[in-house]
């Protein structure tokens, strides 16, 4: 029964309605890491000097960020443009779910960001590659490379041990910067 409803939702629901409730779930996602930067206090050394607001502001200014593509992406009159803008961020958006999740295993307890980054943004991202995909909405080659590219971001974090990527660094000290 379970699985006739989970088939139901994939086929029948549209790749648009998809699109416009996306972002609701990313920024659920960003609520949920909040007060991340203890987490990462206590489990990653080579964290900056920056404050929960520094990391807040690149919070809301990522959501703001994805909100827009994604209104964009869907004013679009056509389908594959629209593809091929949602595509990237949905693959860097599977990444960091998987690094949450990775996070939690690693370090034998919750990373903020599992819920709502991984538990359940998952699956709405993989159903949303899967129609795009069974669409022919874009490229294999193009979904190949994005693929690639977040698989070697995940290998990175990975090989890091328990030093954070330079990337959400970067965005800390972003913060800092436009909070002064």
């Amino acid at each position: 029964m379970l699985r006739v409803k989970i088939k139901k939702i994939i086929t029948e629901t549209e790749l648009s309605t998809l699109i416009k409730i996306f972002p609701f779930l990313f920024a659920l996602h960003e609520f949920e890491e909040w007060n991340i930067l203890s987490w990462h206090q206590k489990y990653q050394s080579n964290i900056p000097d920056v404050t929960d607001w520094h990391l807040r502001i690149i919070f809301i200014l990522l959501t703001g960020i994805v909100f827009a593509i994604f209104y964009f992406a869907n004013k679009l009159r056509n389908r594959n443009i629209t593809a091929y803008i949602v595509v990237p961020v949905l693959f860097l958006l599977l990444y960091n779910g998987s690094v949450h999740f990775y996070w939690s295993i690693k370090y034998v307890t919750y990373s903020p960001g599992l819920i709502f980054g991984f538990f359940l943004s998952v699956p709405v991202i993989l159903i949303m590659i899967y129609k795009i995909m069974s669409q022919k909405m874009i490229s294999k080659l193009y979904a190949v490379l994005c693929g690639t590219i977040c698989t070697a971001l995940f290998i990175h974090v990975i090989i890091l041990g328990d030093k954070l990527e330079q990337g959400i660094i970067n965005a800390m000290l972003l913060g800092k910067m436009l909070l002064g």
